[in-house]
């Protein structure tokens, strides 16, 4: 599925993906680096927006490739913590990706009281059973679901086609019924 927002472009690579501190990627590489460690396996990051060019801003995607697989961070609302995490596994080197974990967080707590705070973590376990951990105010829910994910499975990426894994409607689509997050607190400029 494409993704559900404006296409995505790069914007930088780096060993590792996004660093809200200098508002790049972490030890900026240039791409012809990044498509070597790509294509020796090694690990690497991008940064990506859907901002118009020339400028960085809301949403940043730090994108994360290595031996664990492949980590999606969507910062839409803070460039310090993303509120919307996909992780990805491969069972076997050149086998699918499969999705095995995805976070949401509804708020900065750094801004809301804690009452108001919501975090949720779908931990994909053994298939094909997803368990939903939902935290406000330190109270648990735990849920589980049978389902089946291999129609969401992905083959490994070409070097900078990433994006069958930036679709943020994962989640809903994945787990239908599952009820929109939203978000609470200010927004973070991008910009420095």
């Amino acid at each position: 599925m494409p993704p559900t927002r404006p296409p995505y472009r790069i914007v930088g690579y780096g060993a590792g993906a996004w660093n809200d501190w200098t508002r790049a990627p972490i030890d900026p590489i240039s791409e012809d680096e990044a498509r070597a460690r790509h294509e020796a396996d090694e690990p690497y990051g991008a940064v990506l927006t859907a901002a118009p060019d020339g400028r960085l801003e809301l949403p940043v995607v730090g994108l994360t490739v290595n031996q664990h697989g492949i980590t999606v961070e969507f910062h839409r609302h803070d460039t310090g913590t993303a509120d919307l995490v996909h992780v990805w596994k491969q069972p076997a080197p050149g086998e699918a990706f499969r999705i095995t974990q995805i976070d949401r967080r509804a708020g900065s707590s750094e801004a809301v009281p804690r009452d108001q705070l919501v975090y949720e973590y779908l931990k994909l376990g053994v298939d094909p059973a997803i368990w939903v951990h939902w935290t406000d105010a330190g109270a648990e829910v735990v849920e589980e679901r049978s389902i089946d994910r291999t129609p969401f499975d992905l083959p490994p990426p070409a070097f900078g086609a990433y994006d069958a894994f930036l679709d943020d409607g994962l989640a809903a689509r994945l787990w239908p019924g599952l009820p929109e997050l939203a978000w609470i607190g200010p927004e973070v400029p991008v910009g420095p």
